[in-house]
């Protein structure tokens, strides 16, 4: 951003021996096509520990920016709050939503474990929510290390939130998994790099949240067996579609959490689904297979399933 970089210059501390850091974006963008704005998430600052170069305000790290998307000039940035030391990525596509009164917001999924309502026109923070444990998060890494929630394979993860129009709900998945945060020193260098440690995977767990999109009021919420990183999909018959890391396709009932399907496809549910209709059927396709992801669990090849609702043992859609 070419016109705004004496902005984040003036925010990052350089090290004593001029080593450069800096962020990055790894992951999808939203465009919003009646105003032409890209909103593109972005990751923590690197290195992300005690180091001097990482202790002032680190620009663009940690937020969603706010493109023109002819241009590519900056209009506006959120900085989600920084965890001293502890830093999370914004990890998901924002999602672009207008509330029962009709304002225009953004809902970002983080790694810090919260969901944050943010004015698509005043750019002010509207509510943050959590959505998976929190712990000792305002805390910095020790060398002797601390119990940190979420890990590093925690919080909000790629495929991010989802919003149901009719009933005013934006929906999330998330990973409840702790780690020991510890620092090691970089030899001959003037920063330390942070390792986590996490629980044993046994005891990683997931939540899917409904959360009231005006006021960030948690509606209900689903406790999986496993972490959630599945995408989640809402539709107008007031349904939710998630799945696990064990491998369980679950579907809910949209303003209860009820649960009205759960079903074991063989594999880590960790991409997309979508759900559509042929001659008035409705099918579902789910992406299962997480080997390319060694973050988490690996359990079997890449395929794609297809299921159709009539033949879904036990669903029952709400009235």
């Amino acid at each position: 951003i070419p016109d705004e970089s004496d902005l984040a210059a003036r925010t990052w501390k350089l090290s004593v021996d001029g080593t450069k850091a800096g962020g990055t974006s790894w992951t999808s963008y939203s465009l919003d096509t009646e105003t032409g704005e890209l909103f593109v998430p972005s990751g923590s600052p690197t290195p992300d520990d005690m180091s001097q170069k990482s202790r002032g305000q680190n620009f663009y790290t940690s937020s969603v920016v706010v493109l023109d998307a002819k241009s590519g000039k900056l209009k506006w940035n959120f900085q989600i709050p920084s965890r001293n030391g502890v830093y999370y990525d914004v990890t998901s596509a924002p999602v672009l939503y207008t509330t029962s009164s009709g304002k225009s917001r953004i809902a970002l999924g983080s790694k810090d474990g919260q969901v944050y309502s943010v004015g698509n026109d005043d750019h002010r923070l509207k509510f943050k929510v959590a959505v998976t444990t929190l712990k000792n998060e305002n805390q910095r890494p020790t060398f002797s290390g601390i119990n940190v929630c979420p890990g590093g394979q925690g919080g909000v993860m790629w495929n991010g939130p989802a919003y149901n129009p009719k009933l005013d709900l934006l929906f999330v998945g998330s990973v409840d998994w702790c780690a020991v945060a510890k620092l090691e020193a970089i030899p001959e260098k003037t920063y330390f790099k942070k390792k986590y440690f996490s629980d044993p995977v046994d005891k990683a767990k997931g939540w899917v949240t409904a959360i009231d999109s005006d006021t960030g009021k948690i509606i209900w919420k689903y406790a999986a067996e496993a972490p959630v990183v599945s995408g989640i999909t809402t539709t107008k018959t007031d349904l939710v579609f998630a799945g696990d890391l064990n491998g369980n396709f679950v579907a809910l009932e949209a303003a209860t959490g009820r649960l009205l399907l759960k079903k074991k496809l063989g594999s880590s549910l960790a991409g997309g689904l979508i759900t559509y209709s042929v001659n008035e059927q409705q099918y579902i396709a789910v992406t299962i297979g997480n080997e390319s992801q060694k973050t988490f669990v690996s359990t079997g090849r890449p395929k794609l399933v297809i299921l159709r609702t009539g033949l879904m043992e036990d669903f029952v859609s709400p009235k």
